[in-house]
């Protein structure tokens, strides 16, 4: 029995050192306001998140599981950095299903440490959908009573500046104080100017806190989101208030503030070519430059669109509508290839970006270069709100580029980026020769991030741990060869395999078809693996 306790009383000692060393380098607290909704109605998950620890947060994966019915209206945005001694306040806004009952809703949460560390958090709250609720409770006579009132414009221009007034009233008899207002706005918009908390309110008292924000150069749908910390006399409690926002961007009728808006990127609007001289010398073709005159036709296709990105899908679908597509590329300019109507994949590439920039949307042609040739597998680029976006005609593709990475048409593209090519695009001033600039590092760069992302966005809650734990089996070597494999995969029969078989078995599938096709060049559609890997689990 002592030797006993001579070796558990060791181990005990090491557990208990072990739980010191992982504790978790935060503290949090999680809570919902509003448990017990009508059908349809909106309510709040609020996460208060402190970094404790001794590095930075760089992000956060969100892993929840949200019953069938709910509709989650504004996602948190976590900040590309949360230095030691920050806090973030997140809040996920969700509408309730019009069916009552008692629905379960399971927040997993990873939080990312700058050492790439991942921290699990787990908080599960029940909500309950009544026929009706219960009026609020009158307050207590001799309690404040906070009231809240937001006005704010539901739609604005792109890189407009507008006022949010939050209304505070204090309703009741006692004193209220007013701790502090999170706003948390769509993606893109800024605070400008913040009023300065704490306030506190007499009983009666009206005060009026405005907020200057600024919207950015993009499109953008959404919630402005506030939660006011308040203590009415009986401890601190959150109030939580939103309203809807939309902002418009459409840069053919914003001519002067293209500069502002784009920056860099607006010299794909300004220069006029959209390929060089080696072009117009391989295929004997001329040159023009005069994109503008491209305005006359562009204009009546995006007139009414809405941004950049729908106005880039109308001239897509207007190019695919009016022409035939082929191989035979005859002509480099987009002036030359407008009034022909049999056209190759790179023409229609090559008008696309013509049209675009024709519109004031940075756009460019994108290929590979190998020292001597600069036009193989070309595909159009344009640029809205922050992103690039990638059209391809040969493969009936348009999208974000983080959705072409997660295409089974980039591994190959990938792997001879790899073997000595370089992507390139067109910034020629004389027309003399090969005036190109390399782009490869835009094609390169977190790629592995943006597939992970962009594979887990068409994944189930069970699948995507199931996806998680096969990517985390992996050896470094084989992580991104699984990641071409499952971008690949049809979105149902992906979630089938993910849901049917063991870790162990689709680890093992993985790591046999890397090394059989080892060395070998990638098909053009990277499907064929996947295909292999499917059956060979079957």
């Amino acid at each position: 029995m002592k030797g006993l306790r001579r070796i558990l009383l060791p181990l005990i000692i090491l557990v208990l050192a072990l739980g010191c060393l992982y504790k978790a380098p935060y503290s949090i607290k999680a809570s919902v306001e509003g448990s017990a909704v009508s059908p349809g109605e909106v309510f709040y998950i609020i996460v208060d998140f402190n970094n404790t620890g001794k590095v930075a947060f760089v992000g956060m994966e969100d892993l929840s599981q949200i019953p069938d019915g709910f509709m989650v209206l504004q996602e948190p945005q976590f900040p590309k950095l949360l230095k030691v001694g920050e806090s973030v306040q997140l809040v996920w806004m969700i509408k309730a299903p019009t069916a009552p009952g008692a629905y379960p809703i399971k927040l997993r949460l990873n939080f990312v440490d700058e050492l790439n560390r991942k921290w699990f958090e787990y908080h599960e709250f029940l909500i309950t959908v009544v026929a009706s609720n219960p009026p609020p409770p009158s307050p207590e006579p001799k309690e404040g009573h906070l009231t809240v009132k937001l006005a704010s414009p539901r739609e604005v221009l792109g890189g407009e500046e507008f006022e949010v007034e939050v209304s505070l009233s204090n309703e009741g008899e006692g004193d209220v104080r007013v701790e502090g207002v999170g706003l948390h706005l769509p993606g893109g918009l800024k605070v400008v100017s913040s009023p300065v908390f704490p306030l506190e309110l007499e009983p009666h008292e009206d005060k009026r806190v405005v907020y200057a924000v600024r919207a950015p150069y993009s499109t953008l749908e959404g919630y402005m989101t506030l939660v006011v910390s308040y203590d009415e006399g009986g401890g601190m409690e959150k109030k939580p208030l939103s309203a809807p926002i939309r902002v418009v961007w459409q840069p053919w009728k914003n001519e002067g503030a293209l500069e502002e808006a784009y920056g860099d990127n607006y010299r794909w609007i300004a220069n006029p070519y959209v390929v060089d001289g080696y072009w117009a010398r391989k295929y004997n073709a001329d040159i023009v430059g005069d994109v503008e005159s491209l305005r006359n036709v562009a204009l009546p296709i995006v007139e009414n669109a809405s941004s950049e990105v729908e106005a880039g899908e109308r001239l897509y679908g207007w190019i695919k509508e009016n022409y035939v597509l082929g191989d035979n590329t005859t002509a480099v300019d987009p002036v030359k290839v407008l009034p022909q109507r049999k056209i190759s994949y790179a023409e229609a590439d090559i008008l696309f970006v013509g049209l675009m920039k024709a519109v004031n949307v940075p756009a460019r042609l994108v290929t590979l270069y190998d020292g001597k040739d600069c036009t193989a597998r070309p595909v159009a680029e344009f640029y809205a709100g922050g992103k690039w976006y990638v059209v391809n005609f040969e493969r009936d593709f348009f999208g974000e580029l983080g959705d072409y990475m997660a295409s089974p048409y980039f591994p190959r593209l990938y792997q001879l980026l790899g073997e000595g090519y370089m992507a390139v695009s067109f910034n020629p001033i004389t027309l003399a020769g090969h005036e190109h600039v390399d782009v490869s590092a835009h094609l390169l760069e977190g790629v592995e991030d943006a597939i992970f992302k962009k594979v887990g966005e068409r994944l189930t809650p069970n699948s995507r741990l199931q996806f998680e734990k096969v990517i985390n089996s992996l050896d470094d070597n084989d992580k991104l060869f699984a990641l071409f494999l499952f971008a690949s995969a049809p979105r149902e029969e992906l979630n089938y395999v993910l849901s049917h078989y063991p870790t162990g078995d689709i680890v093992k599938g993985v790591e046999v078809i890397h090394e059989f096709y080892k060395g070998k060049p990638y098909p053009e559609d990277f499907g064929k693996y996947w295909n292999v890997l499917k059956e060979g689990l079957g």
